[in-house]
């Protein structure tokens, strides 16, 4: 291997600039491939269901030399076909002195795909993988059929030796016609000791190695399971229940429960289908070589678009080059790709090139409508090539596949041709190049996973034991400007029920969800409970009355895809929502800012000019101009605009802070924008006495102005009241009109608190009033099948607990002019949460 030779460096954003060096000079490791004739972007073969990963006609592991030679390490267009030569290959790695290669191939003895190593100089082939799974197939029924034949692919090296792959060993149907659940297992560098790390229903595929943290890192898969009429048929298409299926939706049916006190059918109420946000998203997730402590490494909530990310391949800084997936991938066919730089945590990525939408969005650039560019090119795969390049396969975009191996700038995007054949598919390109060993991660101690796969709790417990799932505070929000949704709301009467989804007998991947616990999530939102281990796990939060939980801006609280745990160990997190095991969890996880749950209002505000509401400060985001609060200005010519403008954030709990920060509005030239509120008080009360007052006399920055509160006091409103002569600066050119960006109260909730609705007895509708459309509205929820009410609580109008006819005739006396007993009539007030919820605020004062 030649010397690194530094002519001159630089440093551009995050990258190392190097002029020249050995990355320039190294040799090149790639896969050629000959797919069947006239192979189209959606040409996959599968005509047998029990197999998972696309073959070509034959393959061939190669190598090109610094000086353009190329030669074949292993050829399987040479091959005996009693031999353990393999036919066709894909996904090398290099061990990390590049002395040795592991490659997934297929095995002409087995008719399988298997795991294979070599030496760098072609010698020393063996395969490290065989035909050995022992699992009794029958108790599968009729899905046995799809799960007889099993491959091993895409392995990579690990920093002790060991290897890791991919695999169908682990009995499982996966959606989108790929036809088999992929999980991660584990061998020793001789094949010995073969285990499974993970438990995913649909997939786990291209793992890697953080070279920073020595986990592993790789692609998963949090996909909606379609549900079919018969065995043999094709996917549903229509309305209701015939549409596809998310896992924990409205048509996802979990069964009778057998709990008396629990609704039958599916684990998600409250919510049309179509009000359902898509799970179907491919991200990175990091895991430990045991299986312990997976979490999702990037992502940005749930924006699908942002958030999608294949294929991970890691700089030694830790930054990842990958694949942004506009279709399905299927394991060893290359796709119509884009290519993205992923930074860890909860970050947008940067486009590098090819597609960056999905084909929905694509096909009107591919049937020529103006204004929407075709992407000119696609990519089967990338790898850091030195520290500010990749080396790529690249296809022209289009319906045929042919893929060279190039070196690209990740500065300019220029791209200089490495190696190619018009007839072949050149994949799967590595730089040969020694790397840094990562850390050695040791493994715990726990018995290793194997294929057995249980079909109800007591057989999870008996062969996987239990892991303890323990969320901190799953009220926890997010940062300030994160990317990641809210958490839970406060306030709430709120329950989480724990499912299980194993394979099962379904042949479709829709197999029915079994419920394991149900638990009330208490005031501090500390969750802690034992669950079975080596399953896959989801969740959702409901209401009293059965419906899922929503927050202020309709986030709901589901965990969409499937989650798993290790025997004896601890899955700890706050919020454990999507995306959240991007953040850490805190020292004292029972404080967190509890704004979001607040009830936003104001005297005045913008409304009618630019919508600038008091629920942006609530929000978590002060980066746009858009996502803050002003004042109305007085209007033209008539006297000056309030003296004092409150501001007021109230809880249907009541909470306690130590901190709360303010956040000034960014100035923006743009907009004649410069605003800054100098001075201020704030104001908290409880049930409307004053309980603490502090007096801000230090302007209120963009980036944060903290203010110290009493912790051993509690309060449900805070009021922020804001002198119109505190204020400097211009908004939108207005001068001193009172705005702010953000607030953040760091709090928690008073131990014990009872959460409360507020609202009117017999105003259901939230239309402001008692009327006659209310009684109808309560007839239709109790005898035709009507929506759901605005607000439950409210049509219980006699107070008796039910909802029944007699509400409808009292709400009618009611509109007559009638008086009510018991109270919430005709003002406005709390009554604590019990069977039913009231999610609109319904109080003027509220």
């Amino acid at each position: 291997m030649a010397k690194l030779r530094l002519i001159g460096w630089c440093v551009v954003g995050v990258f190392l600039c190097v002029g020249a060096g050995v990355a320039d000079e190294a040799r090149i490791l790639f896969v050629e491939r000959i797919f069947p004739e006239g192979l189209l972007v959606a040409g996959v073969d599968r005509s047998d269901a029990s197999r998972a990963i696309q073959r070509a006609e034959r393959g061939r592991l190669l190598l090109r030399e610094r000086d353009g030679r190329v030669w074949a390490l292993v050829d399987g267009s040479r091959v005996n076909r009693q031999s353990d030569v393999p036919i066709d290959i894909a996904d090398p790695d290099l061990s990390y002195d590049a002395s040795r290669v592991v490659f997934s191939g297929f095995s002409p003895q087995d008719q399988a795909w298997r795991i294979y190593e070599v030496g760098i100089d072609g010698s020393n082939l063996r395969k490290l993988t065989r035909s050995d799974r022992d699992v009794d197939l029958s108790r599968f029924g009729a899905a046995a059929d799809h799960l007889v034949g099993y491959d091993d692919a895409d392995p990579c090296y690990l920093p002790d030796g060991r290897i890791c792959l991919v695999s169908t060993r682990l009995p499982g149907i996966a959606p989108d016609f790929r036809h088999r659940t992929t999980n991660l297992y584990m061998i020793e560098s001789d094949g010995s000791n073969l285990h499974r790390i993970t438990s995913e229903r649909f997939g786990a595929d291209t793992p890697t190695v953080d070279p920073t943290s020595g986990e592993i890192v790789y692609s998963r898969w949090w996909r909606s399971a379609p549900r079919l009429l018969e065995a043999t048929s094709q996917p549903r298409a229509g309305g209701g229940e015939t549409d596809l299926v998310l896992p924990g939706s409205p048509a996802y049916g979990a069964g009778p429960t057998g709990d008396g006190g629990l609704p039958d059918g599916p684990p998600v109420t409250g919510m049309a289908l179509r009000d359902f946000p898509g799970l179907n998203n491919w991200f990175l997730a990091s895991i430990r070589p045991d299986g312990d402590s997976m979490r999702m490494l990037t992502g940005v909530g749930l924006d699908r678009l942002g958030t999608q990310a294949y294929r991970p391949a890691f700089f030694e800084n830790g930054l990842i080059v990958g694949q942004f997936l506009p279709t399905t991938p299927f394991i060893g066919q290359p796709g119509n790709f884009g290519l993205r730089l992923f930074r860890l945590g909860a970050v947008a990525p940067t486009p590098l090139g090819g597609p960056q939408n999905f084909f929905p969005q694509i096909m009107p650039a591919i049937l020529d409508v103006p204004d929407i560019p075709l992407p000119t090119h696609v990519y089967a795969s990338a790898a850091p090539f030195g520290v500010d390049r990749v080396v790529v396969s690249v296809a022209s975009f289009g319906l045929h596949l042919n893929y060279d191996v190039y070196k690209q700038s990740l500065m300019t995007g220029e791209m200089v041709h490495l190696v190619g054949n018009p007839n072949t598919a050149e994949l799967d390109a590595l730089p040969v190049l020694a790397r840094r060993v990562p850390p050695i991660l040791n493994d715990g101690d726990f018995d290793p996973m194997d294929d057995f796969v249980p079909s109800d709790l007591s057989e999870a417990v008996d062969h996987n034991g239990t892991f303890t799932f323990l969320c901190e505070n799953v009220f926890s929000n997010p940062p300030i400007d994160s990317v990641l949704p809210n958490s839970v709301p406060v306030g709430k009467k709120l329950f989480i029920e724990f499912f299980m989804n194993p394979q099962r007998t379904d042949s479709h991947a829709a197999d029915e969800p079994i419920l394991l616990e149900r638990h009330e999530i208490e005031s501090d939102g500390r969750i802690e409970v034992e669950l079975p281990a080596g399953v896959p796990l989801f969740e959702v939060i409901r209401r009293s009355d059965g419906s899922l939980a929503r927050g202020h801006d309709g986030q709901i609280f589901h965990v969409g895809g499937h989650n798993f745990g290790v025997e004896n160990t601890v899955g700890r997190c706050v919020g454990c929502h999507v995306g959240h095991t991007l953040v850490d969890v805190p020292e004292e996880p029972a404080w967190t800012n509890l704004a979001p749950s607040a009830v936003a209002s104001a005297n005045n505000f913008q409304n009618d000019h630019g919508g600038f509401s008091p629920g942006n400060l609530i929000d978590r985001h002060t980066k746009k101009l858009g996502a803050t609060w002003a004042a109305l200005p007085a209007p033209e010519n008539d006297g000056p605009a309030l003296a004092t403008t409150p501001v007021t954030l109230r809880w249907t709990v009541p909470i306690q802070s130590r901190e709360i920060v303010l956040y000034g509005v960014r100035p923006d030239a743009d907009t004649s924008t410069d605003v800054v509120v100098g001075e201020l008080t704030i104001v908290s009360r409880l049930g409307g006495l004053v309980q603490e007052m502090v007096e801000v006399t230090e302007p209120v920055r963009v980036e944060g102005t903290s203010v110290k509160m009493n912790p051993g006091l509690v309060f449900d409103t805070l009021e922020l009241l804001i002198d119109a002569t505190d204020v400097s600066g211009h908004f939108l050119s207005v001068p001193s009109l009172p705005a702010l960006a953000e607030v953040r109260v760091e709090s928690k909730v008073l131990d014990g608190a009872v959460p409360v609705s507020f609202f009117v007895r017999g105003e259901v509708n939230c239309d402001g009033g008692i009327n006659l459309v209310d009684s109808i509205d309560i007839l239709n929820f109790l005898f035709n099948g009507g929506s759901e009410m605005c607000c439950q609580a409210a049509a219980d109008t006699n107070a008796d607990g039910t909802i029944n006819i007699t509400d409808a005739i009292q709400n009618l006396v009611l509109f007559a002019g009638a008086t009510l007993s018991p109270g919430l009539f005709p003002e406005c007030g709390p009554v604590a949460e019990t069977t039913f919820t009231c999610d609109s605020s319904l109080c003027p004062q509220f």
